[in-house]
């Protein structure tokens, strides 16, 4: 993950993604606003830029790089740091 936007009215996050030739792609993934995502238990403190994730998405109908974010589980296995959402998130 490069970077994660905690914004209104949608959160960002921007991955880079390997495209069919290896080569290095930045994708961005539009989310809920944060107030949705806070309800739903996660905080912005679950994921942080540098993490690896397995991210679950709508890919764009004009084929561009990005899409509307399903779900995200963090890898990095840290249960301190996720609380759990881990496993919630799958």
């Amino acid at each position: 993950m490069r970077q994660v936007h905690w914004f209104f009215p949608h959160g960002w996050i921007y991955l880079e993604v390997e495209d069919e030739q290896g080569q290095a792609q930045t994708w961005a993934m539009e989310g809920a606003n944060p107030n949705s995502i806070q309800l739903a238990g996660v905080s912005k403190d679950h994921v942080r830029s540098g993490d690896r994730i397995s991210a679950r998405c709508h890919p764009l109908r004009d084929g561009s790089s990005g899409c509307v974010l399903g779900f995200v589980t963090p890898l990095h296995g840290d249960t301190a740091r996720g609380h759990g959402v881990e496993r919630a998130w799958n």
